[in-house]
């Protein structure tokens, strides 16, 4: 898995096609407080990120995270205290069982995007985010978490 702490680090690792640009624009719309925007430009959220606070736990609440193998999945925990309960009160993870979550989506509300992001909130900047490859969609059980997220959240 790659982790990312502070705003910089997820800029070079964007120039350097080691992460989507996703993430970016993501942070880039929730400092400049403005959900609408479709596109940035790397110069753009360079000129942002330089002047504005870098770490990510004041902007999100925690870090930047990119599942690479089925392995990183087993790092996505939510909350179920049934499961807790029943696991040595232990969190299950994403591949355990169908999980409602603060954030289930796909990027840019885009399945052709090929990514898709888990963020369950820990504290009140939000918490880790995990954004998840098309490839392991299916080890993620993402279809059934999209589906738990919108029956609990009442969404359609």
């Amino acid at each position: 898995m790659k982790t990312y702490n502070t705003t910089l680090e997820l800029l070079d690792a964007v120039k350097a096609e080691e992460c989507p640009i996703y993430p970016l624009s993501d942070i880039y719309r929730i400092i400049v407080e403005d959900p609408e925007i479709d596109k940035i430009t790397l110069e753009d959220a360079a000129e942002l990120f330089a002047r504005e606070e870098s770490d990510l736990d004041y902007w999100v609440g925690g870090p930047i995270n990119l599942c690479e193998t089925e392995e990183d999945l087993k790092e996505v925990q939510g909350c179920d205290f049934k499961w807790a309960e029943t696991h040595n009160n232990t969190w299950p993870n994403v591949t355990d069982l169908p999980m409602s979550w603060d954030v289930c989506a796909y990027c840019g509300d885009n399945p052709d995007n090929g990514w898709a992001v888990f963020v369950l909130c820990t504290n009140n900047a939000g918490g880790p985010s995990f954004y998840i490859p098309q490839h392991l969609w299916k080890a993620a059980r993402l279809t059934e978490h999209l589906a738990k997220h919108k029956e609990h959240w009442g969404e359609e």
